[in-house]
């Protein structure tokens, strides 16, 4: 059940930032997000599991590890986000 359950999270990790960007509803942005991830799930499925693998190791380190890997994989995400999606009502130029 882990690795399906990984799978369906992967979908749905733009969720948050579909919110932020677009002000859609949450479930309006988890099916943005999920039909923007779908194309590719493989890909997104081992994004996640890197992301995964960075905090497991910032989290052998005592713990203080996660100071620096909590906010590299927040950006990674935002930036595949970016990527993938582009920005609408963020400001941020390309």
């Amino acid at each position: 059940m882990i690795i399906p359950g990984l799978i369906i999270y992967s979908w749905y990790l733009f969720t948050w930032l579909f919110m932020a960007d677009r002000g859609l509803g949450f479930w309006d942005a988890m099916e943005a997000s999920r039909k923007l991830t779908g194309g590719d799930t493989a890909g997104f499925f081992l994004f996640f599991v890197a992301l995964i693998i960075v905090n497991m190791l910032g989290a052998l380190c005592l713990f203080a590890g996660l100071f620096i890997s909590l906010p590299v994989t927040a950006t990674s995400i935002f930036a595949a986000y970016k990527e993938t999606a582009g920005l609408k009502t963020l400001g941020v130029d390309s």
